[in-house]
């Protein structure tokens, strides 16, 4: 959309400096660069922004959240089945220790 805009403004240029009687366009051209040049860098500047990088940097972006949640996922899986198995051999382990002092043999 924003090259379209560029090419009309230039396309009505053209046509104003043909109407104000300038004669040939090589001169136009040359002054319109040389008027335009800041202004049409910062255009270029902020069209290629919008339309390339920030696109592009929002795709990376994506792509490493994604990644880093899938690592996250994983390490949480991993974790929390380590816990559980923590949690079972300390409940046997009471288990054994109950069942050690129901059969008497508790020390006073």
């Amino acid at each position: 959309m924003a090259t379209r805009t560029i090419g009309q403004l230039l396309i009505a240029a053209g046509i104003y400096a043909a109407g104000e009687g300038i004669g040939t366009i090589e001169p136009f051209l040359s002054s319109l660069i040389t008027s335009l040049g800041p202004t049409g860098f910062v255009v270029w500047f902020a069209w290629y922004t919008v339309t390339r990088t920030l696109p592009k940097m929002q795709d990376e972006h994506t792509r490493t959240v994604e990644q880093l949640a899938t690592e996250h996922r994983t390490t949480v899986e991993r974790l929390a089945s380590e816990n559980r198995a923590m949690v079972d051999r300390m409940a046997a382990a009471i288990d054994g220790m109950v069942a050690h002092c129901k059969n008497g043999r508790a020390t006073a």
